[in-house]
């Protein structure tokens, strides 16, 4: 009955390993036989005691430890007093690991008595390729090969050959481990593989695995991903305050961009990348920008060394900054002239941002609707003017107002100390551009 009732499939595999054994090891108190031909990764030891220990409640159990360290699931099962199988599954490849076994009975004498029981083995594991990574493969590479057993570096190199399926020459490069998975190798093509076309990886007959293992032709294949092609670039000259905008012909997975000495704020739109200075940039003055980009498949776009050169101007022009604290910065060409300190509208009443030109200008207004007035305006846009900080129906400036120099304070038009807007309006003439912008 007791056979019977154990009957299952670890006493079918203990059975069979008692007709198929792989390595036998003889202690004083037990004989351990160990089945090594089952899946990769799976073992089955019988342990035969010469007295019928497994009838006491101290009686002996297995454990298994690896080398290198991994998780094992290790299964008992008594199949009478005298005798003991146990499965030892590793649970994740590569399989092939060393593995070290104690059989203890959990008693302080239990070394005196001979039932401390230790020994080593391991599977011979006949390699083979478990997967190959990425299905589409940056033409820079790497070319992912991951085994399902260890291999030695030297063997795997000498029997590698990564060649085009439609034929021509091997491919060149080098192959490295990857520092943490010893069955994991990396190919890096020098140079690039040829983008668009398939490729195969083989592995000559002979790759040789833990206790002698021998593989035979190893193959699997990959597709090495389109070259990236850039459809567009910025128009030249640039306008004092540009959107530049760079777009390929693949969705772009990341993006590095700069604009040298200039910053600004980079977007990835899909295959579209879109820079926005944070500030003007300067009147016939040249800028070199960068853009190294990878697509969605890992493939990099041609690097981009780009000189952009912007438009002449030799007059005035105004740049308008809203970001506190708020400030109007007049140049004359590329020479910077004044700095002046400003209020511009709020969340509520924004000022507009853009490009405008100056067109109009006056000593002096009354707005009733506000019951405020101002001097020295001078209009950029529409209604929007620049002019000096309010004043109320006698002309006095508001002081309270003054205070607010520096921060949103106005109803959308911009504001200026009372003499920076007198100098503005004596200086800047009608059709001076005026950059407005966050």
């Amino acid at each position: 009955m007791r056979w019977k009732h154990a009957a299952s499939g670890v006493v079918v595999a203990a059975l069979l390993v008692m007709k198929l054994p792989g390595q036998l090891h003889r202690h004083v108190t037990a004989e351990v036989e160990i089945d090594l031909l089952g899946p990769p990764g799976h073992s089955v030891m019988v342990v035969r005691f010469l007295l019928p220990v497994g009838r006491y409640r101290w009686r002996p159990t297995v454990s298994v430890s690896a080398d290198p360290a991994a998780d094992l699931l290790v299964k008992e099962v008594w199949l009478d007093p005298h005798l003991l199988v146990a499965t030892v599954t590793e649970i994740q490849p590569p399989f092939g690991r060393r593995l070290d076994y104690r059989i203890r009975a959990p008693v302080a004498w239990a070394a005196l008595a001979g039932l401390d029981l230790r020994g080593s083995f391991r599977q011979p594991v006949v390699p083979a390729i478990r997967t190959l990574e990425p299905e589409t493969v940056p033409s820079r590479g790497p070319v992912t090969l991951r085994l399902n057993t260890f291999v030695t570096l030297t063997d795997l190199r000498q029997r590698l050959v990564v060649r085009p399926e439609d034929g021509g020459a091997p491919a060149t490069g080098s192959l490295l481990g990857v520092e943490g998975d010893p069955a994991c190798w990396q190919f890096h093509p020098d140079p690039p593989l040829r983008g668009g076309q398939r490729y195969r990886v083989v592995v000559e007959p002979g790759l040789k695995g833990p206790e002698g293992a021998v593989a035979g032709r190893l193959e699997a294949g990959f597709r090495v991903a389109p070259a990236v092609r850039w459809l567009r670039y910025p128009e030249q000259p640039l306008s004092l305050y540009p959107e530049l905008v760079f777009e390929a012909d693949q969705e772009l997975a990341e993006v590095r961009f700069a604009l040298w000495g200039v910053p600004g704020e980079t977007t990835v739109t899909g295959s579209r990348v879109t820079f926005r200075p944070a500030r003007a940039l300067l009147p016939g003055t040249v800028y070199l920008a960068s853009v190294r980009a990878w697509a969605a498949s890992g493939e990099q776009a041609p690097e981009l060394w780009l000189p952009l050169r912007t438009q002449d101007l030799t007059g005035y022009w105004v740049e308008v900054c809203l970001t506190p604290p708020q400030t109007v910065r007049v140049y004359r060409g590329t020479e910077l002239v004044r700095v002046l300190l400003a209020s511009a509208g709020t969340a509520t009443h924004p000022t507009p941002v853009g490009t405008f030109r100056v067109a109009g200008r006056g000593e002096y207004f009354w707005n009733p609707r506000y019951g405020e007035g101002a001097y020295y305006w001078v209009r950029f846009h529409g209604s929007y003017l620049f002019h000096s900080v309010p004043c109320d129906a006698t002309g006095a400036i508001l002081p309270h107002e003054e205070l607010k120099l520096g921060w949103p304070a106005s109803h959308g038009c911009v504001r200026l100390d009372l003499a920076d807007a007198r100098w503005l309006y004596e200086h800047l003439p009608d059709g001076s551009p005026v950059i407005v912008h966050p």
